[in-house]
């Protein structure tokens, strides 16, 4: 089974600022917000964060496509299309062709 990760936007509080939690169901990961970036590049960012922490936690999806989208309640959810390795090649070459 893939992995999963939802981001959700936390409120300032009287002792913190603005920040974003990530979650799956290895753990949670909060990160302040950056307000040099963008409202979805800060999702990603706490997405990512929480890979790096969980790296040894799932079967290597930390590689594949990150998909986003945002759920009814405002919560954010990443998924993470597989690349299979008959498809690898292929996809490096896009990359390579994409620079």
């Amino acid at each position: 089974m893939r992995v999963s990760i939802v981001t959700k936007w936390l409120k300032p509080s009287e002792n913190l600022g603005s920040r974003i939690s990530a979650s799956c169901e290895c753990g949670r990961n909060i990160i302040p917000w950056d307000f040099s970036l963008t409202l979805e590049e800060n999702h990603k960012l706490a997405c990512r964060s929480l890979q790096m922490k969980l790296a040894s936690c799932a079967p290597s999806p930390w590689l594949d496509e990150m998909i986003g989208g945002q759920l009814p309640d405002g919560r954010i959810a990443f998924v993470f299309a597989e690349v299979s390795a008959t498809a690898m090649p292929r996809w490096t070459q896009m990359q390579k062709d994409l620079k």
